[in-house]
């Protein structure tokens, strides 16, 4: 709704900047202070790493992509990336491996994700630009798969600080990229600012703050379950508020994906930490 009036890239700097404030309000009532001990370099360009692939990128990709694919296939393309975390967690983060089973599962989780966007490879009925949006919205799958490892690297963070700096910084650098790139705005209406105001809210500033604090806390395999809520209400509200049509391979790809999570879930070892 918000997209029709604002297009992607002002949609995206109006929604990081207004998150952004809200979270850096509470996070200043709270003290104001990011990390607990002093940090390395090497943790401030993770942290930078994390503003891009938290916010500004997949943001975008998702804004760009939902001008062309629906945001019920959107909504099950970001599932993909419970997909992506295993093996990053195997490879990035010590005390965790992944099994025979996991790696069985993952294939069947890719399958999923190939199967989402064969019909229109297929086809060729829906243009490149439909294909270009299918890619757009797996590849903002792999930027939350890789910030949720690279969080849980952190040395001990305040999650609200951790928020307010992703978003601050993430707001910056998209405004400016819209008041350059970015065809003027007409009016918006008021529809488009309600959903604007509840993107920024509930899907920005609420979801990266309860995102970033379950990860530190459970690790980032948590994306792996949590990440299947957002295709059911995608598909849900896409076909009951906006008439969008479910598509059979968007439903049978979501079932190989959750096969293949349920198996990765259960085949994702543990190492003993020092």
């Amino acid at each position: 709704m918000a997209l029709s009036d604002f297009g992607p890239l002002w949609l995206v700097a109006y929604r990081i900047s207004i998150a952004a404030v809200v979270m850096v309000v509470i996070w200043q009532i709270r003290g104001g202070k990011l990390f607990v001990q002093a940090v390395s370099c090497a943790a401030i360009v993770t942290l930078v790493s994390i503003c891009f692939l938290t916010t500004i990128l997949p943001f975008l990709l998702i804004s760009w992509g939902q001008q062309y694919v629906t945001s019920g296939f959107a909504g099950i393309a970001l599932a993909s990336s419970a997909l992506i975390v295993s093996p990053l967690a195997h490879l990035l983060v010590p005390g965790e491996r992944m099994s025979i089973r996991s790696t069985v599962g993952l294939t069947f989780g890719f399958l999923g994700v190939v199967f989402l966007i064969s019909p229109a490879w297929q086809t060729g009925t829906y243009g490149p630009h439909f294909v270009l949006g299918e890619l757009a919205c797996i590849l903002a799958a792999g930027c939350y798969a890789l910030s949720s490892v690279l969080i849980s690297r952190l040395p001990p963070v305040d999650p609200v600080g951790l928020t307010a700096i992703t978003l601050t910084i993430a707001g910056i650098v998209v405004f400016l990229a819209a008041l350059i790139f970015a065809e003027p705005m007409t009016r918006p209406s008021i529809a488009a600012m309600s959903a604007l105001g509840l993107l920024a809210l509930a899907s920005t500033a609420g979801s990266n703050l309860l995102v970033i604090s379950l990860i530190r806390q459970v690790g980032p395999n948590f994306l792996a379950i949590s990440s299947f809520i957002a295709p059911l209400i995608a598909v849900a509200t896409g076909a009951l508020v906006l008439g969008e049509t479910v598509a059979l391979s968007d439903i049978l790809g979501f079932l190989l994906i959750l096969s293949g999570m349920a198996l990765g879930k259960y085949g994702f070892r543990h190492r003993d930490r020092a």
